[in-house]
């Protein structure tokens, strides 16, 4: 299902609704709306949809985007723990582990700066 596989690319990419919605140009009520199967993203949101996320029109209505990576995703088991610890913190601390990151590593977070990076 539709609803399904938005869910699943929201979660494996590590990102609440509102982030998942702002990522794509829509509310947070939006996507609770899809997850929960009672509107569908009409085209043009399937094509932001398939943009943001690397992952074709086609894969998304058969529900086989959950076959794709998660665009970005922390790679290690550590790095998958700290990317859930981070998303519960408040904002403030966020933004300042954010900062001191970029501090340590100037560019870290432009694309194409990982190896996986496209």
């Amino acid at each position: 299902m539709l609803s399904d596989t938005i869910k699943d690319i929201r979660r494996r990419n590590f990102l609440n609704q509102t982030q998942f919605a702002n990522k794509i140009g829509v509310t947070q009520g939006t996507v609770s709306q899809w997850e929960n199967g009672l509107t569908r993203p009409n085209s043009d949101q399937l094509r932001s949809i398939s943009e943001a996320f690397n992952v074709s029109i086609d894969d998304l209505l058969r529900g086989e985007a959950a076959s794709f990576p998660p665009s970005g995703a922390p790679k290690t088991p550590e790095a998958r723990l700290l990317a859930k610890g981070i998303d519960k913190m408040p904002e403030q601390q966020r933004k300042a582990i954010m900062n001191m990151m970029t501090g340590l590593y100037p560019g870290i977070f432009e694309k194409g700066n990982d190896a996986d990076d496209t």
